[in-house]
């Protein structure tokens, strides 16, 4: 197999792994993951992120060692045979339409937020269009839209966490509540 020639530089790449990671689901399901289970859950993401650490990492060696077009899915096909290889490639499909649709939910419901009236469909349908266009405009719309975005997503990840920082050591912050066992475990150990 000839090895394909990359045009993105390195930075790019990585600008692109970052705003893919911080989506936009992000924002809006650690809010809820939260305000449903309390700060505990924030210990589960430290270990997922472990975990997908651990799981790109692997994946990064075994690209080093054996460049392939298709990545895990053809990893595993050459692992575990033809069938594994075809359903990693059909889970990972479905996962991205699964996340398309979340992620179009989350956008339409943070749009909201400005213009309540308006129904939930129309932002939704509104993004996917634009994310159809990125699309249709070949690699070098979407790499130009995703640098935006990563760097938008990145200063908010940033700016709440010097907000909160600030908020706290101003006093701002409600300390007790962070302190008590029902913030940590919102609906007890057994969350019911």
């Amino acid at each position: 197999m000839g090895t394909p020639t990359g045009k993105l530089p390195w930075w790019q790449l990585t600008l692109f792994g970052v705003g893919c990671t911080i989506g936009t689901g992000f924002f809006l399901g650690s809010s809820i993951a939260i305000r449903k289970s309390g700060l505990l859950v924030l210990v589960i993401f430290v270990l997922a992120a472990v975990a997908t650490l651990f799981v790109y990492e692997a994946l990064a060696q075994m690209t080093m060692q054996d460049p392939q077009k298709g990545s895990f899915r053809s990893y595993a096909k050459a692992a575990f045979g033809r069938w594994a290889g075809f359903g990693m490639g059909w889970i990972y499909w479905c996962s991205e339409i699964l996340i398309l649709g979340s992620t179009l939910t989350a956008l339409g419901l943070f749009s909201r937020v400005w213009f309540a009236s308006w129904p939930l469909w129309v932002f939704t349908a509104i993004y996917a269009v634009l994310g159809l266009l990125v699309i249709i405009l070949g690699s070098q719309g979407i790499n130009k839209a995703e640098n935006v975005f990563a760097m938008i997503k990145i200063a908010a990840v940033l700016m709440f966490i010097v907000v909160a920082v600030v908020a706290l050591l101003r006093g701002r912050g409600n300390w007790d509540t962070v302190h008590s066992s029902a913030a940590w475990l919102n609906k007890g150990w057994m969350g019911a």
